[in-house]
């Protein structure tokens, strides 16, 4: 015996669009999604509904924004708007961050991969066994090699050799430590970089500084930043050098009166020196009977 349902009616809710932040568009708009209550429900059956194509429809952003107008202000608006950027940005930055633990891990047997080739290729040969024909041979033998043993460990040294190199390459960035001494913005190392590759380490590396000049660090920070936002950082970089020359100021005019602090000290300490009192001498007599005669004059 076989069991089955049947359905007679079917039952439809309509519901209005409103902001849901779940479905967020991948490229730009506010999220846009059902309402929380229907507006109208149907119910009809169903021999008489007949096969329904169903489809998905995606809005452009100005479709999105024109659904959305009637139930809410511009200033709300833009407010969805913003909030939409930033999700987008931080799913940006966890697939970067995913992306970066991925090529880590790969950098990471990689490596493993190499440092056991390298073991492999270095393996200790075997030494043969010497063959003797006496016991006092063999004790000759011992006592030379285990002084041969004593002088090789003396004159052993202790090195760290290093096979392998791993190489991180990094954009242009805007950072605000590296500020140049004269003018211009200051750049830096982006937060994450761009490409990662292993090889041997080189026996001559020779490396350099080189110094960018104001006209140079505007281009390079041109493709990442708007004008704007370019003469807010030169403007921000001029106000640091401004407070980093009052604080050398200070600390000279600190040190200044130190001295003359000192200088004074150490007059002082030699006025009362100088004006230290005399000491009184003892007056020496010859004899006793002197101090008797003037005594009884008296």
């Amino acid at each position: 015996m076989v069991k089955s349902v049947t359905f007679t009616n079917a039952t439809t809710y309509l519901f209005g669009v409103d902001v849901n932040g779940s479905a967020l568009p991948k490229e730009s708009g506010p999220p846009i999604g059902l309402a929380r209550t229907h507006f109208s429900m149907e119910i009809e059956p169903l021999n008489d509904l007949g096969k329904r194509k169903s489809r998905v429809r995606k809005f452009d952003h100005l479709e999105r924004i024109g659904m959305l107008k009637p139930l809410y202000d511009s200033k709300t608006l833009a407010l969805f708007c913003y909030e939409a950027i930033d999700a987008r940005k931080g799913r940006i930055e966890t697939e970067d961050e995913l992306a970066q633990m991925e090529s880590r891990l790969q950098l990471r047997r990689q490596k493993r991969a190499i440092e056991n080739t390298m073991k492999c290729s270095k393996r200790q040969r075997m030494m043969p066994m010497m063959d003797y024909e006496d016991d006092e041979s063999d004790d000759i033998t011992s006592h030379k090699s285990i002084g041969q043993v004593d002088q090789t460990n003396e004159r052993r040294t202790m090195a760290v050799k290093f096979g392998t190199c791993t190489t991180y390459l990094f954009d242009v960035d805007y950072n605000g430590s590296a500020l140049p001494k004269d003018s211009g913005p200051p750049i830096g190392l982006a937060r994450y970089h761009h490409q990662v590759f292993i090889e041997l380490v080189p026996e001559n590396n020779q490396s350099c500084v080189r110094k960018f000049n104001h006209l140079e660090r505007l281009e390079m920070l041109k493709k990442l930043y708007d004008a704007k936002t370019i003469a807010q950082v030169c403007y921000e970089a001029i106000d640091v050098r401004k407070s980093r020359i009052q604080t050398e100021e200070e600390l000279l005019v600190a040190e200044s009166r130190l001295r003359a602090r000192r200088l004074k000290r150490a007059a002082e300490l030699s006025v009362c020196v100088v004006k230290r009192p005399r000491m009184m001498y003892t007056m020496e007599y010859e004899d006793d009977d002197e101090e008797d005669s003037s005594d009884d004059l008296d």
